[in-house]
């Protein structure tokens, strides 16, 4: 978990804030967890013994570090993470407006309908972020830039498309370093029939042509995130069904 509760105090303390002499507890269990502040892996907090409590649970370097990018990505509006919100626990909420869902493991096109719409139900319009590797099987955005100057398609997960398209034509694409957005160009007739011959010597799964996408990222969104978000006046492109405003 990427913060915990000062123990003296119970103010919330980011794990990048934490001192390796305090005493920190879990604000889910209430037990001391200790600060892991290694230059390896993003700073966060870890339970000191196995435990039943859902903050202990497993968490990949690269979903941690999508999370801790949002404080960034987001300035100057503040970021809380792992916000329980009805039945589950959201990764981040920003500023009390919206909440953001990180992905980096697959996910099926059911469970990102339920999970949206739980969000929705309570309230809160969700912006998905998506690990390099979910949209391009690339570890970085550099390696995924250069499919788009090269303009190579790259088969697309059902659960990013329908995000996509909910989401008014944009998705946020993230690696362990930086946060952009992205457009997925369907391809033309002509290009599907390149595909499909490309695509005999591909596993059955990434070979259907309808399924392929071009990408084209906005690589100076992030230098002007913090007026896009923080502004009243420029809409945030968020996955909502129903009522729920953005």
């Amino acid at each position: 978990m990427l913060q915990a509760l000062d123990a003296q105090s119970g103010m919330t303390v980011a794990g990048e804030e934490a001192r390796r002499d305090g005493r920190y507890v879990c604000p889910e269990c209430g037990k001391l967890v200790n600060p892991r502040l290694g230059g390896r892996k993003v700073p966060h907090f870890a339970h000191y013994s196995s435990t039943l409590c859902t903050l202990a649970r497993p968490e990949s370097p690269r979903h941690q570090a999508l999370k801790w990018l949002c404080r960034r990505f987001f300035a100057p509006l503040p970021v809380i993470w792992e916000v329980p919100l009805g039945e589950r626990r959201v990764d981040a909420m920003v500023g009390g407006l919206f909440v953001v869902e990180c992905q980096a493991s697959p996910l099926g096109v059911q469970e990102w309908q339920a999970r949206t719409e739980n969000h929705n139900r309570l309230g809160f319009p969700v912006l998905w972020l998506w690990d390099v590797k979910r949209l391009c099987r690339k570890n970085t955005l550099d390696e995924a830039l250069i499919l788009e100057r090269n303009q190579r398609a790259v088969w697309t997960a059902p659960e990013i498309r329908l995000c996509h398209e909910e989401s008014r034509g944009v998705v946020f694409v993230g690696d362990k370093h930086t946060i952009l957005p992205c457009r997925l160009a369907p391809l033309t007739s002509g290009e599907q029939m390149a595909a499909k011959k490309v695509g005999r010597a591909w596993p059955d799964a990434f070979y259907w042509p309808q399924a392929m996408r071009k990408l084209a990222f906005f690589t100076d969104f992030d230098k002007n995130a913090r007026y896009h978000f923080a502004s009243r006046t420029k809409k945030l492109r968020l996955v909502r069904f129903g009522n729920v405003a953005t």
